[in-house]
């Protein structure tokens, strides 16, 4: 009985992990992309440098790894109730990601990327109402 728990207990334990590395490139990954892979939380927004005091629990974007051979990959992005989804791809001299959706292009700048924390830039048209920039802060 007590060999049969250990057992499923094992199991159980392989399987979350092999499950959980879709979250992560594969160890093998060496394409421009693989440090973006992920599901990013956004912590943070800043609009001009001025802090946004709001609760962004809700927010994500998962970035996943690209088939071989590709250089695009699948997003889904949840803003609360709203989801969204396209590909993505490192452009650039891997310095900007760009989304596409269904509703067009969307450029962000990378300010810095590692293991644990993404910070892109959105530059907007200064002619447009608004912040000139967003800075959003991912953490995994």
């Amino acid at each position: 009985m007590i060999k049969n728990i250990f057992s499923i207990s094992i199991i159980l334990v392989c399987a979350l992990i092999c499950f959980s590395c879709d979250d992560e490139a594969s160890d093998d990954c060496s394409g421009a992309h693989c440090p973006y892979v992920g599901n990013w939380k956004l912590k943070e927004v800043f609009l001009d440098d001025n802090a946004v005091d709001e609760d962004y629990s809700n927010y994500s974007l998962h970035l996943k790894e690209p088939s071989d051979g590709n250089v695009t990959g699948i997003f889904t992005r949840l803003f609360a109730d709203q989801n969204d989804e396209g590909t993505w791809e490192v452009t650039n001299n891997d310095d900007v990601i760009l989304l596409s959706t269904s509703s067009g292009v969307e450029e962000y700048l990378v300010e810095s990327v590692s293991n644990s924390q993404l910070i892109l830039l959105l530059y907007r048209e200064s002619n447009k109402p608004g912040a000139d920039m967003i800075r959003y802060v991912f953490d995994k």
